[in-house]
Parts: structure tokens; C-alpha cells; sequence
């Protein structure tokens, strides 16, 4: 039988041109759903035995996504495998045939093994890439291998690196509601997560023990906790970009629910430093938690998953609905008596941060300009703060993000 080897590179580093960003990219799958034939009837009896395993309710697409039998087994051997640091996994049980090239076994492989990390963000002693072995006439694969990113021998040392670190965060977070939760992390991983990448860059060691992550770390750390927490939170992959001129780069985020909806998350992009690259912005940046798919429309594209994406259009657990001022369209005597009655109930306990969010991002930019514009010499922002017992100084605005921006107010 003649045997061939390629190699499938899924870890890519790109830069995005308005923030750093290095993540995980995939071939484009495809159709890799139910409507795939059905590469199991091949007739032949499985060569070894399938491993059993019971997975927990937060293995998302292993226990609700479109894969097919066949598919399920290379999902079942590769973590059997990985969970035993094994390098190289025997899938002929599978019996994966009936591929038109090479291009399509490469997208069906790299489709399930992006699954099987994707539900699993607790494995990081791999790095983003695998070989594999096929039959050049039946193109039927027989091999897959995988490289650990450190000796298995650390591999201990370093889980209870994470361990100490998450056990932390978990129980600050413990009696909290889904809501406040998913506030809860995002704001802890943009605040403790430098955007550098690196050896480890690509996994939650990276982010909860180095600091250090890119968009990948950043999304499995807030997947790891968030789910450690109770809260069903998913990791998926796209292209993004914050410049429509720009063209769109590899990118990971989350898609969590909260209260019984999903929502969308991206703690990369709620790093302030990657959007602003201002030291007035040194805070978290909210825009991007638990927001619709029509608030990403714009900069995030998804890319095809092996399992039937949830529907995200509740602004219920939005952040800014939740903590700050929603708007569905501007309306100055509406949106002046918002403002100054928020300020009012701010300055008794002289907080600092006013966070404002419109449904269109046109209606945001014109209250932005509003806001900021000089009316005798001061800005009409400042007109709306008249009068309080603690008087305000000054303000520094951030500009608008998917509809929103934020005043950040001294006294």
C-alpha cells in the first residue's frame, strides 16, 4: 500500500490592522454537516477497539453538533489520545473514504480535530498543527500526529499552575449569577492578559499562568472559566477586522448563554490597548460582551462549524442594558434626560465610568458629537452635570465602538 505524509498547518499568526492578533486558522470546511455521505459504509469491521468515553453537558459540539458517525469516532480517538499526551492516533476504526481529493480529507481532519479542541480548552500541551497518513488510491486516512509543546514530563507542573490561578478566580466568582459571571471574567482576562504571542499564547497556560495570550488564549481562558463556573460558553473561529477597507484575518472568540440566550463575546477586542492604544484608555472596553450577531455583522465572520450555530439576537444580558444607558435611536431630550439623571445617581457615590450604547452605530456617532460639542465654551456633556453636589471637572470620552462609548469622569 503506498502511503503518503502531508502536513496541515492550523496555526497561523496574523496581524489585524488595527490590533495585534495571532489565532487559529482552519482550511475552509465546507459542507461538513449531516449533508456529508456517510463515510462509515465501507463495509469493513473496526480494526481496534472504539474508546467509551462520557463527556461532561459542556462538550458542546460533541454531544449537540452535525457530525456524522465517522466523524464522531476521529473525535472519540484524538482525545482518548491527547488526554494520554499520545502523539500519534490510529483512526483506521473510522474508516473516513469516499473523498473526492486530498483538499477535501484535509478539511474533514482538520474540521473534527478543531472540534475536539475547540470543546476542550483544558488541553493545551499541543501545539496548533498535525501530520497525517492516507491511502493514495482510496485517499482513506490511517494516521494522525500530533507534537506536544512542552516535555510531558512539565506537563503536570504546568496544570497546576492553572489550577492555582483559575481556583482564585472561580471562587471570587462563586454565588454569582450567569450575568454577573460572564461580566466577571471578561473584565478580570482583559485586565490581567497582555496581548503578546508566544510559546503558550494559543492556550489557557498562556492566559491564566503567563499573562501573555492572542485571541485564542483570550477566548479559551474566558471558555475555561466560564464553563469551570457552570455557564455554557463555546469557542469558535472566523475572520475579523475593525477596518472594512482592511481585509478580514483569522480570529477566536466565544459564543456563551446567559439565562437561557446566547450572546456573542470577545474578550481580545474588549482589550482597550488593542483598540485605542491610548493611555486614557486603560480600561475595559464592554462593547464586546454578550452582544448580538448584528453587532458583529460588521468586523466578525464565522466560519462554518461542525455544529448548528445558536441564534444570538437578545440584548437582555448586554452589558451596557444591564450596567450602562441603551438607546434604540437618538432622541436628544430623551437620550439629555437619560444622561443627567444617571449622573445624578453617580454622584453620590462618585463613580467614575458612564456607559453609553445606541442599536445603530450612526445614531451613537451623532450623540457622541453632541455630547462633546462646545456650547458656550463647554461641552454640552458638561451642561448635563451642572448642579451636582460633587462637581464635575473633566471627562475624557472614548470614541464609538459597535454603538457605543464611554465617559470617564473626574471630580
Amino acid at each position: 500500500m503506498n502511503i503518503r505524509k502531508t502536513f496541515v498547518s492550523i496555526c497561523t499568526v496574523l496581524a489585524l490592522s488595527v490590533f495585534l492578533s495571532g489565532c487559529i486558522a482552519v482550511p475552509d470546511l465546507g459542507d461538513l454537516g449531516n449533508n456529508r455521505p456517510d463515510f462509515g459504509n465501507t463495509g469493513k469491521a473496526p480494526v481496534t477497539e472504539l474508546p467509551k468515553v462520557e463527556y461532561s453537558e459542556f462538550c458542546y459540539i460533541r454531544n449537540n453538533g452535525t457530525m456524522n458517525a465517522p466523524q464522531k469516532i476521529v473525535y472519540d480517538l484524538v482525545y482518548t489520545a491527547a488526554m494520554e499526551y499520545k502523539t500519534e492516533v490510529d483512526i483506521t476504526a473510522a474508516h473516513l473514504a469516499n473523498y473526492s481529493d486530498v483538499d477535501e480529507l484535509k478539511a474533514e481532519l482538520s474540521a473534527v480535530i478543531h472540534a475536539v479542541f475547540s470543546d476542550h480548552p483544558e488541553i493545551f500541551w499541543y501545539q496548533n498543527g498535525f501530520t497525517y497518513t492516507y491511502d493514495v488510491k482510496t485517499l482513506e486516512p490511517s494516521l494522525i500526529k500530533m507534537k506536544l509543546n512542552c516535555e510531558e514530563s512539565e506537563i503536570s507542573g504546568m496544570q497546576q499552575k492553572i489550577d492555582a490561578a483559575a481556583k482564585i478566580l472561580l471562587q471570587e466568582a462563586e454565588g454569582l449569577g450567569e450575568y454577573e459571571k460572564s461580566e466577571f471574567f471578561y473584565k478580570e482576562i482583559v485586565e490581567n492578559v497582555e496581548y503578546v504571542d508566544g510559546d503558550n499564547a494559543h492556550n489557557i497556560y498562556g492566559a491564566l499562568v503567563d499573562g501573555k495570550a492572542v485571541c485564542e488564549g483570550y477566548a479559551k481562558a474566558y471558555q475555561y472559566l466560564m464553563t469551570k463556573s457552570g455557564v455554557m460558553t463555546l469557542y469558535v473561529h472566523g475572520n475579523a477586522t475593525s477596518d472594512p477597507k482592511e481585509p478580514l484575518e483569522a480570529h477566536g472568540w466565544n459564543l456563551v448563554k446567559i439565562n437561557g440566550n446566547w450572546y456573542q463575546t470577545d474578550c481580545t477586542w474588549g482589550d482597550p490597548l488593542q483598540k485605542e492604544g491610548s493611555e486614557n484608555m486603560r480600561t475595559v472596553n464592554y462593547s464586546y460582551l454578550n452582544v448580538t450577531a448584528g453587532d458583529l455583522m460588521g468586523t466578525h465572520v464565522m466560519d462554518k462549524q461542525l455544529f448548528d450555530v445558536p441564534v444570538c439576537n437578545s440584548i437582555e444580558d448586554n452589558f451596557y442594558v444591564k450596567n450602562g444607558l441603551y438607546f434604540e435611536e437618538f432622541d436628544l431630550k430623551l437620550v439629555s434626560s437619560e444622561i443627567k439623571s444617571r449622573l445624578e445617581k453617580m454622584n453620590a457615590g462618585r463613580e467614575t465610568e458612564l456607559h453609553i450604547k445606541f442599536k445603530k452605530d450612526s445614531d451613537a456617532e451623532r450623540a457622541h458629537a453632541y455630547l462633546t460639542e462646545a456650547v458656550d465654551g463647554n461641552a454640552y456633556f458638561f451642561s448635563l452635570a451642572e448642579g451636582l453636589p460633587n462637581r464635575v471637572n473633566r471627562y475624557v470620552v472614548t470614541g464609538v465602538s459597535a454603538g457605543c462609548f464611554t465617559f470617564f469622569i473626574n471630580y
